[in-house]
């Protein structure tokens, strides 16, 4: 991982193979490695000058901070909703295959876009809502349909 300021210069680096991250008003990375499978490796917290605060084995995909409430959301395999050191809030296993993307929106609901993959068995191409509390609120079948590789609310 690279940090620049917005001049192009370098403020810090940190080896890792790092796939995806997401940054704190108060200046934390959270960032999460892949090793090697696409259900992902670890979650890792790192500080505004680059040192590795903390880290969790936890295997997402994709992550979003839901900042006001002090949260976590990590996709993969299963929904993982954390606090912001990485304990475990909420876990659901109802994921076929992989969740590939997570938003937070305005009701802190976490929409979730999950991918068909045509060798597995019960995976299938859906949206989902996800209440604040890990209740399944909302699913919208996407079968025949491209859906979103990245979502943004």
């Amino acid at each position: 991982m690279i940090v620049m300021m917005k001049t192009g210069k370098r403020v810090w680096s940190l080896d890792g193979g790092f796939d995806a991250a997401t940054s704190s008003s108060n200046g934390l990375i959270y960032a999460l490695t892949s090793s090697g499978t696409i259900y992902g490796d670890k979650v890792f917290v790192i500080d505004a000058g680059g040192q590795v605060l903390q880290q969790a084995k936890l295997g997402p995909f994709d992550l979003t901070l839901d900042g006001e409430r002090h949260a976590l959301w990590l996709v993969g395999k299963k929904i993982i909703k954390c606090d912001l050191d990485l304990n475990l809030l909420l876990e659901l296993d109802s994921i076929g295959w992989c969740a590939v993307s997570v938003d937070i929106a305005p009701d802190h609901s976490a929409w979730i876009a999950e991918r068909q993959h045509p060798d597995i068995a019960n995976s299938t191409n859906r949206l989902v809502k996800v209440s604040p509390n890990g209740r399944i609120k909302r699913q919208w079948d996407c079968n025949g349909l491209l859906c979103a590789c990245g979502l943004t609310l």
